[in-house]
């Protein structure tokens, strides 16, 4: 084969491949136009909302006993002790960096210089770094829960 041959042989590949790609994209989906009457309908009444949110605010709170409100206090999330989701997720992201850098430090300090190389310590560094920033990220979730 020629390389006149080849490049046309490229070419007409290439040019296959491209229309089987416009093709596919084409037949994906059928696109649909706005009706006239969806348009000129508002899909939100801004005076109607405005007056069902100062409807809801302006309602009087229930009356509770002091026996009930003890009781909402003592077994809502969120109580005295009990830290949120966010709050725990932040500690375990600082224990994760934190075992990050320990990992790699414990590790390299084992793996030592026993290979007699220009970089001893790397491969215990690299594999001490996740095994840590796992472990501090999970000891730090589980201690943030108390």
């Amino acid at each position: 084969m020629t390389s006149r041959t080849q490049s046309a042989l490229g070419t007409s590949r290439r040019r296959l491949a491209v229309g089987l790609l416009l093709l596919s994209l084409a037949a994906v989906a059928p696109a649909y136009a706005q009706t006239a009457d969806s348009a000129s309908k508002p899909h939100l009444n801004i005076q109607e909302a405005t007056r069902m949110a100062v409807t809801e605010q302006s309602r009087p709170a229930p009356a509770r006993d002091e026996k009930s409100r003890a009781h909402a206090k003592a077994v809502t999330p969120g109580a005295a002790g009990d830290r949120s989701k966010g709050e725990r997720a932040a500690w375990a992201a600082l224990g994760a960096l934190g075992g990050f850098f320990g990992g790699m430090g414990l590790g390299a300090a084992i793996e030592g210089d026993r290979c007699n190389c220009d970089d001893p310590g790397v491969v215990g560094a690299l594999i001490g770094a996740p095994a840590g920033a796992i472990t501090g990220g999970i000891v730090a979730w589980k201690l943030s829960g108390r």
